[in-house]
């Protein structure tokens, strides 16, 4: 019953938002701060019902009462969510596309595309050559260490898939060149080992083509197969390439009585993959502290924007920093434990300290998705599907890998915004939007 209560109140507050922002916004887009509290309501109010059904056991990291984690879980949901409910603007986002004429388009995106494999090649170099994908992945990614800005050559690819979907009118072979991009984009996956950054392309296509096409059946079907096909090959993922580390070994195949350990041992690592805000806000908040100041994380966050190449001796990424203080166990088997943004926030600053830079936080990403959304202009109409995307890794794993991610698209935005104005393109703004007036002051720069 506790976990129903946890999941009505979690699906309350996203039902909340999302009726605000619908009522704020009359133009079909998906907004970064929808994402961002829908991302926090599902793993809040999920996670408890499978522990309930026992499809998922609560996690033993937590000392506390699992279900008392949930409701502290909830607590910051439903803070965040009324600075997002204060915050919301009463006009709405502009219905923005792009136009490039004739075949410039395919030049676009071709430059595009060779940037990608361009930067595909020089990791690859990096890694070891042709025979890296022959490597584990721990040794994969001990190689790539200090490779982060050659990756921005790698992520121009996604951004010119992006670059196309905002385009309304393609040819057939335009679209061609745009799935070729994302493509290439995908597979560096088998190179990088990292999941989530085909979820943030997957993401920011949805975002794009919403903005663009609206919301249609196709879409909504193409999102579902999607969904269904992403949590099995997650799964699979956690199971089989990271075999001897702590998924590894928590695996159990069978059991002969009710098949439940089998559930357990598919559904279990997604959920602790993915949806674990509950387990790190809970290890956070068991200190007890109404207000603190701990900056080690920010500070982390920030140095792990520098290369190691340039300042060897930097602090350790925030991430680094909260698996070995509340997951030691779990570093020393090889597995990081990054903070959830409730986590984070209850660490750095106490229990109601935490609240109120929550409540502040969802204030200013709300203010800020409006104003990305609304703002006329190439880089911000390129870079706002991404910046949704990054919103997710915000609420999953905290400052760190958000700053992160979020850099390494600008400079990828910056590089292919360069192309796409090479190739003249402009931005068809929607008649009675907030931006026509201020494009036609300033123009699309």
């Amino acid at each position: 019953m506790i976990a129903l209560l946890i999941l009505f109140v979690a699906t309350t507050a996203m039902l909340i938002v999302r009726i605000t922002l619908l009522r704020a916004s009359s133009a079909p887009s998906i907004l970064p701060i929808g994402l961002f509290v829908g991302y926090l309501a599902v793993a809040t109010g999920v996670v408890p019902v499978l522990w309930v059904i026992g499809w998922a056991q609560p996690w033993s990291e937590i000392a506390s009462d699992p279900y008392l984690a949930a409701s502290v879980t909830t607590l910051a949901l439903l803070v965040t969510a009324f600075g997002v409910i204060l915050a919301c603007p009463p006009g709405r986002v502009s219905e923005i596309s792009l136009r490039t004429p004739g075949t410039k388009l395919d030049v676009a995106l071709f430059g595009g595309l060779a940037v990608g494999v361009l930067g595909y090649l020089v990791l690859a170099a990096s890694a070891g050559g042709p025979v890296a994908l022959l490597y584990t992945l721990a040794d994969r990614r001990e190689l790539l260490a200090g490779t982060g800005p050659l990756r921005i050559l790698l992520i121009v690819s996604a951004v010119a898939c992006i670059y196309g979907a905002l385009h309304a009118d393609k040819t057939t072979r335009q679209r061609m060149l745009t799935w070729a991009c994302g493509l290439v984009y995908a597979a560096s996956t088998l190179l990088t080992g990292s999941r989530f950054q085909v979820i943030v392309l997957a993401v920011a296509v949805i975002c794009a083509h919403v903005r663009v096409n609206g919301w249609s059946r196709r879409l909504k079907a193409g999102v579902l197969v999607t969904v269904l096909a992403v949590v099995p090959l997650s799964t699979i993922y956690g199971l089989e390439v990271r075999t001897g580390l702590t998924y590894g070994q928590e695996v159990e195949w069978s059991d002969p009585a009710t098949g439940t350990v089998t559930i357990n041992s598919l559904v279990g690592p997604f959920v602790r993959g993915g949806l674990d805000t509950i387990r790190t806000t809970g290890v956070a908040a068991a200190k007890q502290e109404p207000f603190a100041l701990n900056p080690e994380l920010a500070v982390g966050s920030l140095a792990n924007l520098v290369p190691r190449s340039v300042w060897p001796a930097k602090p350790e990424g925030a991430a680094t920093q909260f698996s070995r203080q509340y997951f030691l166990s779990k570093w020393v088997d090889g597995t990081g434990v990054p903070p959830s943004i409730f986590a984070e926030f209850f660490h750095s600053f106490g229990l109601f300290g935490g609240l109120a830079a929550l409540l502040l936080l969802g204030i200013l990403l709300t203010r800020l998705s409006f104003w990305m959304m609304s703002r006329p202009r190439l880089y911000w109409t390129m870079l706002a599907p991404f910046f949704a995307a990054d919103c997710i890794q915000l609420a999953k794993g905290g400052s760190d890998g958000f700053l992160r991610t979020l850099v390494l698209h600008i400079g990828a935005v910056m590089i292919m915004v360069l192309i796409a104005r090479s190739a003249g393109t402009t931005l068809n703004v929607e008649p009675g939007s907030p931006a026509t007036s201020e494009q036609a002051r300033s123009g699309a720069r």
